[in-house]
């Protein structure tokens, strides 16, 4: 073996191990030889094997091509002979995963064999080990009281493999501490619903189980029935309504509900909602694009312009109020449509309401004050035929997302279809909308009550006891689980959301532009979409992004110059901050203290629901793996503003109408990111006030390369929310705007949970 023998020095150079996960650097195998050639260990190129598979008995005297890492394109002859064992680079990650196992370091053993799963998931071992890791997460997931984990955890074992050791008793017994504990908190809609699934999936294995919750729930529910018929004698309709469906929930078929269910909607109907955000009028710029604002305006007034659907990009708008008569002198003069049936119930909408309103948004003491519409807002006039004159310092390219503003002063409303209601019980702190004046039509919703909840998934639960008719909003995944239960109904919604990730510009070391790129690349958009949101699913509801404005910008230098400025690359991404760090380090220095070195860990802040810690969780695992530690934080919706400068990067489910208008508030002075240079500041501007739509178009498509060019903001996704419901309540409409659009239109049959 003199050929070995040359290469020693070679092969010694190569075998030192690196720090960094296995995975993540160039791929190789090694090769360990006998005594006779000092029990070198070399590392080589990937070995040309049939199906990657080292062969037991070679051939005696038969060699092997090999090609040395540092001399790649050299082809050396090893004997079989002189080989005493060949380690595939792919089984080296999967012993460095099953390490990490044994270490009880489960989060970081997964983006191991996430790997493995995508490159090799021919690899004969790799299935079993696949299991054993999911019976470790679900035992380590059971000692730390997270059942609902473990239990998921189990059933995907289960699938993989029915006859694993010890995983049908662990599902039954965690299937009986969970049915336990959501029978005490009164979710007996989730309740009998596991217990339907334990019995499909187990078989006779669970006929103990089911006899047993079964009794109980029965039980129950003919407890909860005679509750509501008592408070239904007492016309306490709210409460006998509130019994009733859980009566239902508990067991759908039990006698006399469906009958007193009737009874109570004749009477009185009340639709309960399931938020995450407690909601309260507009009251300032920020709040155009908040969520929760956006939902209950339609509750109290009309808007002039109102957002009908969003169309390749594009936000369209219908004026039911108004006739707008565009002159061929630039000139714009805007009616009062006299057709009182457009309008909702309470004093008629003039032409002075409208006055009134355009000049409060150019006013910087005014709640509806926007920015943007001050720049060009001359000012306004009635004319002698009662039509108001409106004058611009400019052309505008769409004038109708400026007249998107309520009728009247939203302080001092009254006269509307629903009016903020008293609530019976002081200790009661839902949100009660009520009818401001009893309709003629007694089928229609009398009462509104919006039910606040820590996240989405504890109102989708709500939803599924039959607490709520309606959540507000859940995402593609969300819908997923919902599509199991036959009782439960979705309506998309006609805008998009994007989610993003929003670098806070006050802190280092998101103030270096290296350090920000390198967050880009070490981020797998797509992969996080197909592993850890839609399960490879093609029809996923998440679209990976690599633009904020597509629809509304021209491409600049085509699709594949953004796909590369986003392109995931943890190698690069290591690399990139790792040398941004050692800048940051450097530029401090000894000095006096006054310059701060970067922190080791950077804070990625999230909001506190399923999803967006699910996506999170891939997030810190791919930022580890490019060399960036991160902590953590969740955080309500009522958090986010102050939250903001307290931390590093910001995962933001951004909802805009008019995005151009709307990315004030994240990169504005008062946005999330801090204060951005002023072109930037002035292209938002000339963005969002363009004269023309082809100068809209160009200034948003300088925009948006700007902000990938320099990371002031990382696009992950877009995506379609939805209205989940029973299927009972009906009238919701198609791809609505907002929750409350058809509100007047709400009618129940009944919200009986699916048998």
């Amino acid at each position: 073996m003199a050929l070995a023998a040359m290469l020693l020095p070679s092969f010694a150079s190569l075998a030192t191990a690196d720090d960094a996960a296995i995975y993540l650097g160039e791929p190789y195998d090694t090769i360990k030889l006998d005594e006779a050639n000092r029990s070198a260990l070399i590392k080589v190129q990937p070995l040309d094997l049939p199906d990657r598979i080292v062969p037991t008995k070679p051939k005696p005297g038969e060699e092997l091509d090999v090609h040395l890492l540092d001399r790649p394109r050299k082809t050396f002859r090893v004997s079989w002979d002189h080989i005493v064992e060949v380690k595939l680079f792919e089984r080296m990650v999967l012993d460095e995963a099953e390490q990490l196992v044994e270490n009880k370091k489960l989060d970081d053993a997964y983006s191991y064999y996430e790997f493995l799963s995508r490159r090799y998931p021919k690899m004969p071992e790799l299935q079993a080990s696949y299991q054993k890791y999911l019976m470790a997460g679900a035992k380590e997931a059971f000692k730390q009281d997270r059942g609902e984990e473990a239990l998921a955890l189990l059933w995907d074992l289960h699938a993989r493999n029915p006859e694993f050791k010890g995983a049908a008793p662990a599902i039954l017994r965690i299937a009986d501490r969970l049915i336990d504990k959501q029978f005490k908190q009164a979710d007996y809609a989730a309740a009998r619903q596991l217990l339907a699934r334990v019995a499909a999936t187990m078989k006779d294995a669970a006929d103990p189980l089911s006899k047993t919750w079964v009794e109980r729930l029965s039980a129950k529910a003919a407890e909860l029935l005679a509750e509501a018929s008592r408070a239904f004698a007492a016309k306490q309709f709210a409460a006998a309504s509130s019994a009733c469906r859980q009566a239902m929930a508990a067991l759908p078929a039990v006698v006399g509900a469906a009958e007193l269910s009737a009874k109570l909607r004749s009477k009185y109907l009340i639709v309960e909602v399931g938020v995450v955000e407690i909601a309260a009028p507009i009251s300032g710029a920020n709040d155009r694009n908040s969520w929760s604002s956006r939902r209950i305006a339609p509750l109290y007034s009309q808007s002039f312009a109102q957002l009908a659907k969003i169309d390749a990009g594009q936000a369209e708008y219908t004026t039911p109020l108004l006739k707008i008569d565009r002159g061929g002198d630039g000139k714009i003069s805007l009616a009062i449509d006299g057709d009182k049936s457009k309008q909702t119930a309470g004093p008629p909408v003039t032409v002075y309401d409208l006055a009134a309103q355009l000049s409060a948004q150019a006013t910087a003491t005014s709640s509806l004050y926007r920015p943007y519409w001050a720049d060009v807002f001359a000012g306004v006039s009635i004319d002698d035929r009662g039509a108001a004159q409106l004058q611009l310092k400019h052309p505008l390219a769409r004038l109708e997302p400026w007249l998107d503003v309520p009728t009247i002063d939203v302080t001092g409303a009254s006269g509307r279809p629903y009016r903020r209601g008293p609530t019976a019980d002081k200790a009661d702190k839902d949100i009660h909308w009520v009818e401001a004046a009893e309709s003629a039509d007694s089928a229609a919703p009398r009462e509104i009550v919006e039910r606040t909840f820590p996240d989405r998934a504890a109102a989708i639960a709500a939803l599924r006891r039959v607490d709520v008719a309606i959540v507000d909003r859940v995402d593609p995944l969300e819908i997923a689980e919902l599509a199991q239960d036959a009782s439960l109904a979705v309506e998309a919604y006609a805008t998009e959301r994007i989610d993003l990730l929003v670098p806070n510009l006050r802190r280092a070391p998101m103030n270096n532009l290296s350090f920000r790129r390198a967050l880009v690349h070490a981020i797998d958009r797509t992969g996080i979409v197909r592993q850890n949101l839609t399960r490879g699913k093609a029809s996923s509801g998440f679209t990976a992004i690599d633009r904020l404005f597509a629809g509304r910008a021209p491409e600049r230098n085509g699709d594949a110059e953004a796909a590369a400025a986003m392109r995931y690359d943890p190698t690069v991404a290591n690399l990139m901050s790792h040398y941004a760090l050692a800048e940051m380090r450097i530029a401090a220095g000894p000095g006096d203290g006054s310059a701060k070195p970067p922190a080791d860990t950077i804070v990625l802040a999230h909001p506190a629901d399923s999803t967006a810690r699910l996506i999170c969780q891939a997030i810190r695992r791919q930022l580890k793996a490019a060399g960036v530690q991160a902590r953590l934080q969740e955080y309500t919706p009522d958090q986010r503003t102050d939250l903001a400068e307290k931390v590093d990067l910001m995962y933001v489910e951004w909802r805009p109408w008019e995005p151009l208008e709307e990315l004030s508030s994240l990169l504005g002075a008062d946005g999330l990111a801090g204060s951005t240079s002023g072109p930037v500041a002035r292209m938002i501007r000339e963005a969002a006030t363009a004269p023309t739509s082809q100068a809209a178009a160009q200034a948003a498509g300088q925009l948006d390369q700007t902000i990938r060019d320099e990371a002031l903001l990382i696009p992950l996704w877009k995506l379609n929310e939805s209205i989940a419901y029973r299927r009972g309540l009906q009238g919701i409409g198609d791809r609505p705007v907002t929750l409350y659009q058809n509100v007047e239109r709400w009618r129940s049959s009944d919200m009986e949970p699916a048998k």
